[in-house]
């Protein structure tokens, strides 16, 4: 995930192309979820109207030119310009590691998946 911070925002671009969220989320929306050892839901990744970040997961609500999920959210006016990114870096803290994991899973999922329509699609025909 790329940070930038732009005077009193932050900006978080996923790794992830907004179309490989949609297309998960229609086939394979567990795939979005990241589980603890009982099955409970412990964080998760979605594209939505309205962005958010929390512990428990990231709603990307915008895509850059190049297709991939983005969520920018203010920082707090009370933070001082020369200690945002000490402030950035603390807020990142509570979901980063869940994010990247969750992230490579979703990578993985595609290719998974991606792989499995392919070989699916080269067994119609469509007859004239």
């Amino acid at each position: 995930m790329e940070t930038i911070i732009n005077g009193k925002s932050v900006t978080f671009v996923s790794g992830l192309k907004t179309e490989i969220l949609q297309k998960l989320k229609k086939y394979s929306p567990k795939t979005l979820k990241l589980l603890d050892e009982g099955k409970n839901e412990i964080f998760s990744v979605q594209s939505g109207k309205f962005g958010e970040i929390s512990d428990f997961g990231i709603t990307f609500n915008s895509t850059d030119s190049y297709g991939y999920a983005y969520v920018t959210m203010p920082i707090p006016s009370s933070v001082a310009e020369e200690t945002r990114a000490a402030w950035v870096t603390d807020f990142m803290y509570s979901f980063a590691k869940s994010y990247q994991e969750l992230e490579s899973k979703i990578l993985s999922a595609n290719e998974e998946l991606t792989h499995t329509m392919d070989a699916l699609a080269t067994n119609i025909t469509v007859s004239r």
